[in-house]
């Protein structure tokens, strides 16, 4: 079989041939013969149901925005079926390993069909877990090079490319952050990509951003310098925005996960007295700024929490886990002011915990991660005393259930919370409450 661009947007040059047998097919994966452009023999690869594919001719059509797509998407699927056969696949890793790498990229950027960026990134994957790292790498370069080019024109190809260059990031064993040939034109674009009203490009982007800092802090290569600190306190802004706006699980996972990295490298404090700097020196610019947009520049701890009440809402238990999980590497953070947990107690966050808490059925890892982010909070003494009053019957049952667990991590905690309610409260306890903790 071929696949040939020169007959007038139409695959023509589709031969059968007589199926060989499989121990000549075995031995010669090989086309003896050219394709009908004359590319020579060695591109020509016999495929298990006796066709052949002329692998620039491939190239040339998948690459090649003004061929019908039902031609580049039926190119794909005969690549995609002669992939799974091992002879075949033998001959293109052996001969041809980086032949179609900068064809499939350029096929990302060139159609605008969801179903054929769907089959390019799976035939990339596919590739990718067949061959050595090193065409993992070529195509780990070839993505970011083209999201890294100056001024970027976002559109849905780019969602593709970012979608791609994201699964790779995921799925490697080795370090796909090395071969990022400009990571700080990467950067730039990503973060300015934020800005968009897609919400679609901004959760490619955010894991995307999410992998890079995650495999830079991994990576034997990184200098010790966070990049990404460079971008802040804007890139902070700009995902806590976006984690505001979103109503989808998947991104506001994407955000979450980003965030915790850099709170995790404590980066917030530090973040937060350069916004505050930053808004206290241009304080009537940026004033002048929200009358002119009609919208107000808000701290970002106040920024932070309002951004994190729609994940601790949400119905996905995994949103929520991982929100308590920011929450308490964000209150844990070298530089966080007792004034910062404050203002978590005073917007309400102690009582969305507690409610988390209540609809858990006490199951872990819940439990668990509720009952640190409440240990933390409890730091603010005044304003979580009332929130503690009105959460003391959640408590209850949870201290049955991590007393039946032999060390259970959340046991001191849970204990503490009570210990410190009935000495601040104690005409709060109600009879049916002093039987419940007796018993």
């Amino acid at each position: 079989m071929y696949f040939d661009d020169s007959q007038s947007q139409n695959l023509q040059n589709y031969e059968e041939e007589e199926e060989d047998s499989d121990d000549n097919y075995a031995s010669n994966s090989v086309s003896p013969t050219t394709c009908s452009q004359g590319h020579r023999s060695t591109l020509v690869l016999q495929t298990k149901q006796g066709g052949s594919i002329c692998l620039l001719c491939f190239s040339n059509l998948v690459s090649n925005p003004q061929f019908p797509t039902v031609h580049v998407s039926y190119a794909l699927s005969q690549l995609s079926q002669a992939h799974s056969d091992p002879p075949f696949l033998r001959s293109l890793l052996t001969f041809h390993p980086q032949l179609l790498v900068s064809h499939l990229v350029q096929a990302l950027a060139s159609f605008d069909d969801y179903p054929i960026a769907r089959q390019v990134v799976d035939l990339v994957i596919a590739l990718c877990d067949s061959s050595d790292p090193s065409l993992s790498a070529d195509f780990v370069a070839r993505l970011s090079d083209r999201l890294s080019c100056g001024a970027l024109a976002w559109s849905r190809r780019q969602v593709y490319t970012l979608h791609c260059l994201g699964v790779l990031l995921n799925s490697q064993q080795s370090n796909p952050y090395a071969h990022i040939r400009d990571k700080y034109g990467l950067i730039t674009n990503l973060v300015s990509g934020l800005q968009l009203p897609s919400e679609e490009i901004r959760g490619e982007i955010l894991f995307v951003l999410y992998k890079v800092s995650a495999l830079q802090y991994a990576s034997e290569d990184a200098d010790g310098t966070d990049l990404l600190f460079s971008f802040c306190p804007k890139l902070v802004r700009l995902s806590l925005e976006a984690l505001i706006k979103t109503q989808s699980d998947d991104v506001r996972l994407n955000c979450i996960a980003l965030l915790t990295v850099l709170a995790r490298r404590g980066l917030f404090g530090t973040i937060y007295a350069l916004d505050l700097n930053s808004m206290s020196s241009s304080e009537g610019d940026r004033f002048g700024k929200a009358t002119e947009d009609g919208k107000d520049v808000h701290p970002l701890n106040i920024l932070f929490t309002e951004a994190i009440k729609g994940p601790l809402l949400s119905t996905d238990s995994q949103v929520q886990i991982n929100t308590l999980d920011l929450l308490f590497h964000y209150m844990s953070c070298e530089g966080t002011s007792g004034r910062e947990i404050q203002v978590l107690v005073e917007e309400s966050i102690a009582d969305y915990v507690f409610e988390i808490l209540r609809l858990s059925e006490c199951k872990d890892p819940v439990v668990k991660s509720c009952l640190q982010v409440l240990d933390i909070l409890s730091k603010a003494e005044q304003a979580f005393k009332q929130r503690l009053v009105v959460g003391f019957a959640t408590l209850v049952p949870v201290l049955h259930y991590v007393a039946e667990v032999p060390f259970h991590p959340a046991q001191s905690q849970t204990l503490k919370l009570i210990l410190n309610c009935v000495s601040d409260c104690p005409g709060m306890l109600s009879p049916s409450h002093i039987k419940e903790l007796v018993n």
